[in-house]
């Protein structure tokens, strides 16, 4: 019988780079016992087997972009065959951050995992980010994604799933089916992991060698202004095929650098949260960590924290940019997106009457 790792997120902790090398190494992996399974595999990740669960157990029907081609209701049978297949391989490795989202009545859920692979040894590998570095992480994807979150940060912490529960509660229910001992929880932090690389971290965890990251960098987030340029975008926005394009347009006018310890609501809300979460992570430390820090370093004072604050001269530039922009355009739904974006913006941040008049004549034109 094999030892099946399920890797579980938590998202934003470069799953999608574990995801990708261990997918683009299937064979090297298999040469050392090591199966990551490609018949449940949609894009790089094994978002299937958690759609058929929730689908299952909750009546609930789960977008056809999360199968990746996977026939929905058989991804839990293909895994078994493909393990069948491999009976060299002692270890199986099933990553997809989907179940870190499963926080609401996850019990008939999780017992589903034991009945479909009897007789198998079941570890559940769990990276968690700083939660402060989390928060933000998470909803800067949101605003950047498919999702194409428009509303504000409170908002979002206040309404996604994933937050409605803490670290540990995630933790502690997996705990309950599969018990304590099969968690292992690892900090998202670079200096913590072996080889100060996540991919070598998660090979060692399994026991693989000669995996690395390289230069895999699929998610870099938005810079505050570039930010709240696209949740204009995404309020306009009726077409999510739309998104990619939105984001060229975005990085091809907008240069911004980041800015360390972004926090996107007010400083009293983050000291409320910052509370929650150190008590949160003493119960981690001691039921899975063996007492051990969870983060060496503690969280940063409020007062340390960069507030979310546009930068009105690229907000500016950004709009006389897109009058420049859709000036030599034939017309179209994404040009006249893009108009009415500046347009949103310019007068949303009060410098409207400020611009140029050719740059409005372009806009408003641009708008249909």
């Amino acid at each position: 019988m094999a030892t099946v790792y399920f890797h579980i997120g938590s998202p934003k902790t470069a799953t999608s780079t574990i995801q990708t090398v261990f997918s683009k190494k299937g064979s090297k992996l298999l040469k050392q016992g090591v199966l990551y399974p490609k018949s449940c595999q949609g894009g790089n990740a094994h978002h299937s087997l958690v759609c058929d669960m929730v689908e299952k157990h909750r009546d609930h029907k789960m977008a056809d972009f999360w199968y990746g081609g996977v026939t929905r209701g058989a991804s839990w049978e293909l895994l078994r065959q493909e393990m069948e297949k491999n009976p060299q391989a002692d270890r199986v490795v099933v990553s997809t951050e989907l179940f870190f989202a499963q926080v609401n009545s996850v019990h008939n859920v999780f017992r589903h995992m034991l009945d479909e692979l009897p007789g198998h040894n079941i570890k559940i590998v769990a990276y968690l980010r700083r939660q402060d570095q989390f928060y933000s992480s998470f909803y800067n994807q949101d605003v950047k994604g498919m999702r194409m979150w428009h509303k504000s940060a409170d908002e979002f912490y206040n309404t996604h799933q994933v937050f409605t529960k803490n670290y540990y509660q995630i933790l502690k229910a997996w705990a309950d089916v599969f018990g304590s001992d099969n968690i292992i929880v690892r900090p998202f932090v670079t200096s913590c992991l072996v080889g100060n690389d996540i991919v070598t971290d998660m090979a060692a965890i399994v026991g693989a060698e000669g995996l690395h990251s390289g230069s895999v960098n699929e998610n870099d987030a938005l810079g505050m202004t570039q930010l709240a340029i696209k949740r204009a975008m995404n309020r306009l926005c009726k077409n999510k095929d739309h998104n990619e394009q939105l984001l060229e347009v975005i990085k091809k006018l907008v240069v911004e650098e980041r800015v360390k310890n972004t926090w996107y609501t007010n400083r009293k809300t983050y000291g409320h949260y910052r509370s929650q979460w150190e008590r949160t992570n003493k119960k981690i430390e001691a039921e899975f960590c063996g007492g051990e820090p969870l983060f060496a370093d503690g969280f940063p004072k409020a007062v340390d924290m960069a507030l979310a604050e546009e930068n009105r001269d690229i907000l500016v530039n950004f709009v006389t940019g897109v009058s420049k922009l859709i000036g030599s355009k034939k017309e179209s739904d994404f040009y006249r997106l893009l108009a009415q974006s500046a347009l949103l913006i310019a007068l949303e941040y009060g410098f409207y009457e400020e611009i140029d008049s050719t740059v409005k004549a372009g806009l408003v034109a641009g708008c249909g």
